[in-house]
């Protein structure tokens, strides 16, 4: 009885390892180019100074922000009247910035809840 030998590695499969290799490396790439990398070059130097207009922006998103966190706090469904204090601000808030602000509320175990939704008109139609 004769043995025959058994060859691992002959032309067929190296060819067949060779191409999974390219397509594993070609995916790979892909997936960097197009998921994790970032596009263009970052930003370097000096940052210039803020604008006066900037400088009024950065200082009322602070208040509002220190207003939500720190003076209304946390606010959920436990601590219901906080989240009348936050929709009432912001509603008040952002009708002063002359905005028109609509309150959609709904119900949910006898206490209303509300979204407040406001419109920014964008300066020209995107539509073609």
């Amino acid at each position: 009885m004769q043995l025959r030998k058994i060859e691992l590695w002959n032309r067929g499969s190296l060819t067949r390892l060779a191409i999974l290799g390219m397509i594993l490396i070609s995916l790979i790439t892909w997936i960097w180019l197009n998921m994790i990398a970032m596009p263009g070059k970052s930003y370097s130097g000096t940052i210039p100074p803020l604008t006066e207009q900037e400088i009024l922006l950065r200082d009322a998103l602070r208040r509002d922000v220190e207003k939500l966190s720190g003076d209304i706090g946390e606010r959920n469904f436990i601590q219901y009247q906080k989240l009348g204090k936050a929709a009432d601000f912001l509603e008040a808030s952002f009708q002063t910035a002359g905005y028109k602000v609509e309150r959609q509320g709904y119900k949910i175990d006898d206490q209303f809840y509300y979204n407040i939704a406001v419109e920014i008109p964008g300066k020209k139609s995107q539509m073609k």
